[in-house]
């Protein structure tokens, strides 16, 4: 793809790039201490409501700031390229999306939440809990998580001369589903801590500090789950 780009253009995407880069890792050291709240209120087995509130706005100013600065990056790349460019583009957007998305559907098979449950020793009455739990607070009609229905959308846009309104609208939607969701699971803190038992809360400190992916699969940050 960058084939076709000028010398100008090469470089001005490698800026890009280069922010974005360090933006990521300066979101990592952001991250670390709601983190840290998260794993101290899941040991303890209680929140204090005040603290949670501060956490969880941190984390959520955190991931709109991360969703502004990928918008403005998408934004100049847009209006870097020529059209017949943003149509090569749009090409293999598509074809990374459809990857994408049936990478996605086979991870589902791996019952990422039965495995976790099996860690935790949950008895069918909890999981049953959680799930219910989970189902009031994500509404499937507000999805945080882009479909694939919508990113196409924004791929067309890209064709466009519009694709700046298009990434406002929808960068301001999912902000606002965003700020929902942290809200109702703030309320939720204490439900969901008390389905758990002491000893289910300290193996459940230790995937939230390390991770997963190194929990459950014995896999260091990075590793693929193939």
């Amino acid at each position: 793809t960058h084939g076709n780009l000028s010398a100008a253009q090469e470089q001005t995407l490698g800026v890009i790039s280069a922010d974005l880069a360090a933006d990521s890792g300066s979101h990592r050291q952001v991250r670390e201490e709601p983190r840290s709240t998260a794993i101290a209120v899941v040991r303890a087995g209680r929140a204090d409501p005040t603290e949670v509130d501060r956490a969880v706005s941190q984390a959520a100013s955190s991931i709109e700031g991360r969703m502004r600065r990928g918008a403005d990056a998408l934004g100049e790349v847009h209006a870097l390229l020529e059209p017949e460019q943003r149509a090569a583009v749009a090409v293999e957007l598509r074809r990374r999306i459809d990857e994408k998305f049936r990478a996605r559907a086979e991870q589902r098979q791996r019952h990422g939440f039965n495995r976790l449950a099996s860690h935790l020793m949950l008895s069918t009455l909890q999981i049953d809990q959680l799930k219910a739990i989970k189902k009031e607070l994500l509404d499937d009609k507000e999805r945080l998580r882009p479909s694939r229905e919508q990113l196409l959308e924004l791929v067309s846009a890209f064709e466009t001369d519009d694709f700046e309104t298009a990434l406002t609208s929808f960068q301001e939607k999912k902000a606002g589903v965003l700020r929902k969701h942290v809200a109702r699971a703030g309320r939720r803190t204490e439900t969901v801590l008390g389905v758990f038992t002491p000893a289910q809360r300290e193996l459940l400190a230790d995937v939230i500090k390390d991770g997963p992916r190194k929990v459950l699969l014995g896999q260091r940050a990075g590793e693929s789950s193939d």
